[in-house]
C-alpha cells in the first residue's frame, strides 16, 4: 500500500472512530450560559438571518452572555467560530413541521424555544465532536511525521480516550474547534503547506482570537518554501478583518467583543495556580497523562526542536493570556475548558514518552521469553537499555 494510501485510510478511520464515540457519548444538551448564547446566535442566523439572541434577554439579566447593540437588539459576545458552525449543522438538519427545542433552567420563568426544529438542533449539539474527531486525525498525521504508525496511533488513542479532550468535545465550548484547527495547522506546516496550513490557523482565530499565537507556525511553513508563500498570510489577515466585521455587525465597532467591563487583569501567579493546580481544572487532575507531555517535551527538543520550540511559544502565550483574564477558571463547567484548545498541540510530546515505553516494554518481553542459556550477559543488557534511553528516539 502506497504512503498515501495509508494516511488516507488511517486518517478516515481515526476520523470515523472518533466521532463515532463523541457523538454517541456527547451531552445533546445546553448545561452552560456560554453554550446557550452560542446555540441560540447560530440557530437565529440559520432561520432569520440575523444575530440576536433577544429571547435570551432574561438570561442576561443573570449572567453576563453579551450586550445590545447599537440597535437595540441582544447579541452574544462569543466568537463567530461555533455560531457559523451551529448555523451550517442547523440549516443542513433542520426539518419543517418539527417539534420545537426547549431550554429549561438557567432561571428562566418558563421554557424558553431557542430551536423551531428539535431535530436539527439535536445534530447541531454534535458539533463539538465533529471538531475533536478532526483534532484527534490532525494529531494522528503530524505524529505520523516523525514517529512509526505504531507509536503515532497509540499515542492518539490515549489522548482521545484518556484525557480531558473527549469530556470537552461532549459539549459545545469554542475551545474544541479552536485546538482541532490549530493543530491541522500544525500538521500541515509541518507538511511544508503554507497555504492550507494558514487557512486551518485563521479558522482557528475565529473560535479562539487568542490563537494569534500560533503565528510562528505558519511562519515556519513560509520559511521553508521562501517568498512565494508569503502570500499565506493574506489568508490569516482576512480571518482578522472577519472577526473585526463581526464585532461590527453586532456592536458597531470592529474592536468591541461585547465583554462590557470584562477585562484582563488578575493575578498572575495565583491564577497560574489555579490553572495548573486547582482541583477543577487542573490538567494534572482530568488529564494525567499529561504529566508524561513534560519529559517528553524535552525528549522531543532533542529529536525535533523546532516542533517544540513552535508548541511552547503557543502554550506560553496562551497561559500567560488565561492567567490574566477576569475569569481564568472559564465559568461554570468542569475540566480544564480554557485549555482544550492548546492542549492537542502539547499532546505531541506524550509520542516520544509511548515509544520510550512500547521499546521498554519489548525489551522486558524479550528477557521474559529467553531461558536461562539465552539470557543476555550484564553488559548486553546495559547496552540494551542505553539504547532504549539514549537521548534521541
Amino acid at each position: 500500500m502506497s504512503l498515501a494510501r495509508q494516511y488516507l485510510v488511517a486518517g478516515s478511520l481515526c476520523f470515523v472512530s472518533f466521532l463515532i464515540l463523541y457523538g454517541l457519548t456527547s451531552r445533546g444538551a445546553l448545561q452552560a450560559s456560554d453554550e446557550v448564547a452560542v446555540f441560540a446566535s447560530g440557530v437565529a442566523l440559520a432561520t432569520n438571518g440575523t444575530l440576536a439572541i433577544d429571547e435570551l434577554q432574561w438570561l442576561n439579566e443573570h449572567v453576563n452572555i453579551g450586550q445590545k447593540g447599537p440597535d437595540g437588539h441582544l447579541y452574544s459576545k462569543y466568537f463567530p467560530g461555533n455560531v457559523f458552525g451551529v448555523a451550517l449543522l442547523y440549516k443542513l438538519t433542520a426539518r419543517s413541521n418539527d417539534q420545537p427545542y426547549l431550554q429549561l433552567g438557567f432561571g428562566a420563568p418558563t421554557s424558553t424555544e431557542l430551536a423551531p426544529s428539535a431535530t436539527g438542533a439535536r445534530w447541531a449539539l454534535e458539533l463539538d465532536a465533529v471538531w475533536g474527531a478532526l483534532g484527534m486525525t490532525a494529531l494522528l498525521l503530524l505524529l505520523r511525521r516523525y514517529f512509526d504508525w505504531r507509536t503515532a496511533i497509540l499515542t492518539v488513542a490515549f489522548v482521545g480516550l484518556c484525557s480531558d479532550w473527549w469530556y470537552q468535545s461532549r459539549g459545545l465550548f469554542s475551545e474544541v474547534g479552536a485546538g482541532a484547527f490549530l493543530i491541522v495547522g500544525l500538521c500541515l506546516a509541518f507538511y511544508e503547506k503554507p497555504y492550507t496550513s494558514s487557512i486551518a490557523l485563521g479558522i482557528s482565530i475565529l473560535f479562539r482570537p487568542t490563537n494569534v499565537f500560533a503565528l510562528p507556525i505558519w511562519g515556519k511553513a513560509v520559511w521553508q518554501k521562501g517568498p512565494v508563500a508569503l502570500g499565506s498570510g493574506l489568508i490569516i489577515m482576512a480571518a482578522g478583518l472577519a472577526f473585526s466585521a463581526f464585532n461590527y455587525l453586532r456592536f458597531g465597532s470592529f474592536l468591541n467583543f461585547g465583554y462590557g467591563e470584562e477585562r484582563f487583569g488578575g493575578p498572575l501567579f495565583q491564577n497560574l495556580y489555579g490553572i495548573f493546580l486547582g482541583p477543577g481544572r487542573s490538567p494534572f487532575v482530568y488529564s494525567p497523562i499529561f504529566l508524561l507531555a513534560v519529559p517528553g517535551a524535552y525528549l522531543l527538543f532533542k529529536r525535533e526542536r523546532l516542533l517544540t520550540i513552535l508548541c511552547l511559544i503557543v502554550v506560553t502565550g496562551y497561559l500567560l493570556t488565561i492567567a490574566r483574564m477576569f475569569n481564568w477558571a472559564g465559568g461554570v463547567s468542569w475540566g480544564s475548558q480554557l485549555l482544550a484548545c492548546l492542549a492537542s498541540s502539547q499532546y505531541a510530546d506524550l509520542a516520544t514518552m509511548r515509544r520510550r515505553f512500547l521499546s521498554a516494554t519489548a525489551f522486558v518481553y524479550k528477557l521474559h521469553t529467553l531461558n536461562k542459556r539465552e539470557l543476555p550477559t550484564v553488559v548486553e543488557a546495559r547496552s540494551n537499555f542505553e539504547d532504549i534511553f539514549r537521548a534521541t528516539p
